[in-house]
């Protein structure tokens, strides 16, 4: 899925295209749903990622005071969330993914021990997202174009309760300071998605504008990966 795409390296950079479709003959998402096993193996590893990267958000300090229900935005089989629930008791979860991604998730949920407290929920994030008052966006802003950035945190900004807040955990991009791995991930979102990119805070600052969010903390974690929250900009 990656290796074909890759070979068109050098158009993708002349043209500013993904070359998914040429590659492989439709979009990323679409070819791992043809292609079970190696779906398999790509969400077996974004889930031993997300385990490390919620640790550190839990590890982080940050005070998720006077949340109730966590909702996990294209959460797939729910690592994230379970380990947010893990460590606060009191705290509810919605899992929210494809409808397909989600059918899949209780037997890991049950196995980890927070099934009877999270509810599995499937939809399109570019329509309607669940109502929660906090909301997880672990590595999904830097999949799409701003466009599709603007309607997943807008469909957020209009389910969130009034007093929410969205968490975008992010690799954030220091165009003053470009090294490490990250630009070598920005060609890949280049590569893999249609208008996927890496974004500086500015960029995450206007995406959030545009929804109708405002930036209100950033906490940081390792490197440049970071924890950028936002609330409701007002009436």
């Amino acid at each position: 899925g990656h290796y074909l795409p890759y070979g068109l390296l050098p158009k993708a950079v002349k043209t500013g295209k993904c070359t998914t479709q040429e590659a492989l003959g439709s979009d990323i998402w679409k070819y791992f749903k043809k292609e079970g096993a190696e779906a398999l193996l790509f969400s077996q590893v974004m889930t031993a990622s997300t385990t490390l990267t919620a640790t550190a958000v839990m590890e982080s300090g940050y005070d998720f005071s006077g949340v109730h229900t966590v909702v996990d935005v294209g959460g797939s089989q729910g690592a994230f969330l379970v380990t947010i629930l893990q460590k606060l008791p009191a705290v509810k979860g919605i899992l929210f993914d494809l409808p397909e991604i989600v059918a899949a998730a209780p037997p890991y949920l049950a196995s980890c021990g927070v099934a009877e407290r999270v509810e599995c929920v499937g939809g399109d994030f570019f329509q309607a997202v669940p109502r929660g008052d906090c909301y997880l966006l672990k590595f999904i802003i830097h999949d799409w174009g701003d466009e599709q950035c603007k309607r997943i945190l807008t469909s957020i900004r209009e389910a969130m309760d009034p007093s929410g807040r969205v968490l975008v955990i992010e690799d954030v991009l220091d165009n003053a300071n470009p090294t490490g791995p990250l630009p070598l991930r920005d060609i890949t979102m280049l590569v893999m998605n249609e208008g996927g990119r890496e974004r500086t805070l500015p960029e995450f600052e206007k995406l959030f504008q545009q929804a109708g969010l405002k930036l209100s903390g950033v906490t940081r974690l390792r490197g440049e990966l970071c924890i950028m929250e936002a609330r409701k900009a007002g009436p």
